[in-house]
């Protein structure tokens, strides 16, 4: 019988570390590349921007980030890629207010639900965009250039990276503020409207600092305004909107990351913990105010209360304007 008693405790212990590798292994949170899905082309600010905090991101976890380009439908095919996404922490969105407010403001039906299918974990920067102008255009303020655009009608073609992005919003908008007939020109990116710019292909664009700064520095492009509502350290004599005379144009934008919803809360509060130490490192910190916004962490909580007032104070702006956009 103690032969037997021995022999049962050796296969008893033998069998502990079986039973306890699955739970093991689910605190072990992550073991795995985790992917970074950009709703946009590369080489864009997102991206660029997305890549630094990945890299920074990897070192945290342990783990290796990749970087994965999904874009098309205004941000829609990226965000609903991950929306559908295993809800383990594994597949996560780099998303902003253009998907996840913007374009869903307008009624245009999506295949996911910004507000259900995911799990905010924490946002990244906040910041606004600029009205630039080529250099050779010869307007040095907004009054300028809208004195032009109204004395040639329909004559002036502003680029953005889509019907129903925010860069076209803003084009929308000033049309309407200040009562003037602009051509909006879409383009598949940044990547492409900018060049037109420089071109003078096109002759006005709101566009972000990451990708204007050079070329105001070179003195190719000028900016005639901020849509913050403070001005910006990188450009402190641009005014902003509200002082240009056109407080409709006041526009924050905003980006952050999120998991599929059903993503378990000890997860959300792992990668939120992650990103936090992420964003503070200084070089991540100062590439963030280069383009000219300002690092904002916060909690998954206080994420979703963004998009939820966000959602609802672009429902009422777009429905004044009355603009209306087709399915992308």
């Amino acid at each position: 019988m103690s032969f037997l008693r021995y022999l049962v405790q050796i296969i008893i212990l033998l069998a502990l570390p079986i039973s306890t590798m699955p739970l093991h292994a689910a605190d072990a949170f992550p073991n795995h590349p985790i992917t970074l899905v950009v709703p946009y082309p590369a080489g864009g600010v997102v991206d660029v921007r997305t890549r630094e905090i990945g890299q920074v991101l990897s070192r945290e976890l342990g783990v290796n980030v990749i970087v994965d380009n999904r874009p098309g439908g205004l941000g829609g095919i990226g965000a609903a890629h991950v929306a559908k996404a295993k809800p383990d922490g594994y597949t996560l969105l780099v998303g902003s207010i253009n998907e996840l407010v913007v374009v869903p403001a307008y009624g245009v039906e999506l295949q996911f639900d910004p507000n259900k299918d995911l799990a905010p974990i924490t946002t990244y920067l906040h910041g606004g965009m600029l009205l630039v102008v080529p250099s050779a255009l010869g307007v040095t303020t907004v009054q300028q250039l809208v004195a032009l655009a109204k004395a040639r009608p329909g004559q002036l073609h502003y680029g953005t990276v889509g019907v129903g992005s925010i860069l076209h919003l803003a084009g929308e908008l000033l049309e309407r503020s200040a009562r003037i007939d602009l051509v909006d020109i879409p383009y598949k990116g940044g990547a492409q409207a900018l060049p037109e710019l420089l071109a003078s292909r096109t002759q006005l664009q709101f566009d972000f600092a990451a990708t204007s700064m050079p070329h105001i520095k070179a003195g190719t492009l000028r900016a005639l305004m901020v849509t913050t509502s403070n001005r910006i350290p990188l450009l402190p004599d641009v005014p902003t909107a509200r002082e240009a005379g056109y407080p409709a144009l006041e526009i924050v934008t905003w980006g952050g990351f999120l998991a599929p919803a059903g993503t378990s809360q000890e997860v959300i509060a792992k990668l939120n913990g992650a990103f936090r130490k992420a964003l503070a490192d200084p070089k991540i910190r100062q590439s963030i105010e280069d383009m000219g916004g300002k690092v904002a962490p916060c909690s998954p909580e206080e994420f979703a209360s963004v998009i939820r007032s966000e959602r609802d104070r672009w429902d009422k702006r777009i429905a004044l304007t009355g603009i209306r956009i087709a399915k992308p």
